[in-house]
């Protein structure tokens, strides 16, 4: 997979089995050179981690959601219920990146298949969390408005 935002490219790894998601960059020495994208996750941590990380949580449709950068060792990462992929990038590769920026995103095939056997379990439980949120925040913005 192959995620880009303004002319800027890092190649980054899908990891979905329990094994690899435990491994992530867990007493990883040498810099880090490519980023991991874990798809179906709204929480994880950098416990054992031994160097310095940037996160970005995004949504189905690979929406910023929120950006964390600079995350040192043994941290928590949660996000809200919106958030559907985890980035976690080397410290300093997309600087300028902001809340709301879409994030383009170039699959294999290969890769594409596992998206999707992943996905399909439960995408369509996620639709409608996140159409119930929105209803929820479009319903509290009415009453903002209303007054």
């Amino acid at each position: 997979m192959k995620i880009t935002f303004n002319k800027k490219s890092i190649n980054t790894s899908i990891y979905t089995n329990l094994i690899d998601r435990f491994k992530l960059y867990r007493f990883k020495l040498e810099n880090i050179k490519e980023g991991i994208c874990l798809p179906k996750k709204r929480k994880s941590n950098t416990y054992l981690f031994c160097q310095r990380v940037d996160i970005i949580l995004t949504d189905d449709e690979f929406k910023v959601i929120k950006i964390i950068r600079n995350l040192k060792s043994e941290k928590f990462i949660f996000g809200n219920k919106l958030v559907y992929y985890i980035f976690i990038l080397p410290k300093g590769t997309f600087p300028n990146i902001k809340k709301s920026d879409h994030i383009k995103v170039k699959l294999t095939t290969e890769e594409q298949t596992t998206l999707d056997n992943y996905n399909n379990k439960h995408i369509n439980k996620y639709i409608k969390r996140k159409n119930k949120i929105l209803k929820k925040i479009n319903k509290k913005q009415q009453k903002k408005d209303a007054k």
